[in-house]
């Protein structure tokens, strides 16, 4: 449904344009002026957007909005690669989720219950609206920003982990530096490829032009 607010809780036009043709979804219950126009076009993410792909949208998602970095993982292992803040399993009560966080949430509909999932789906936490929770996440395909409670709610699902990464905001972990090292050394080495190519190109237009005959056979 297009997003219906006051003009002065309008969101961009490229928002506005997406939410139109069904490309981003805003709930209804979730007030545009918690989140600022930045934080709403870094949480549109075309390259994560495609059915079971909740757990590469909040890591793409946490990185752009926040800087910070967690560990690729499915939703089932996004804990294990990263940093266990709470889980259920734990007697003591959920803390106070904090924006940047990523949840392990249980689906009960979810077709991964079969491979024994303890956590079928992930969600970001993107800020607050009074006492609720704003969350980002890609439902079934559905790039789809909405309330912590409403999505539970709805989809009769459970917060089973709260999750957070290994590495503070400005340290770059190891995999991310393995990663800029492989794309740093590609780049110079098509950069040498071309510096050859260009060399070779040289060597070609030194070589000695061809003689140039007239009508009667003779060069000039």
């Amino acid at each position: 449904m297009p997003i219906r607010k006051p003009p002065e809780h309008r969101p961009s036009v490229k928002i506005e344009r997406l939410v139109l043709e069904n490309r981003f979804f805003i709930s209804n219950n979730v007030s545009v002026k918690a989140l600022s126009d930045r934080v709403l076009e870094a949480l549109h993410i075309p390259e994560a957007s495609g059915k079971n792909q909740c757990a590469k949208y909040t890591r793409i998602a946490a990185e752009r909005v926040f800087g910070l970095h967690y560990y690729p993982a499915d939703a089932n292992e996004v804990g294990k690669k990263n940093k266990i803040v709470w889980d259920i399993s734990r007697k003591e009560k959920i803390p106070s989720i904090k924006p940047g966080q990523i949840l392990g949430i249980y689906l009960p509909k979810s077709p991964f219950l079969d491979k024994g999932w303890r956590f079928t789906h992930t969600a970001l936490v993107v800020g607050r609206q009074g006492s609720e929770y704003i969350i980002a996440h890609n439902i079934g395909g559905k790039l789809l920003i909405e309330l912590l409670s409403s999505a539970i709610s709805e989809n009769n699902g459970r917060v089973m982990q709260v999750v957070e990464p290994k590495y503070l905001p400005g340290i770059t972990p190891d995999y991310v530096k393995i990663e800029e090292k492989q794309i740093r050394e590609m780049a110079e080495s098509l950069a040498k490829k071309d510096v050859k190519v260009k060399r070779k190109g040289r060597l070609r237009s030194r070589s000695k032009p061809k003689k140039q005959y007239n009508n009667f056979n003779l060069p000039l």
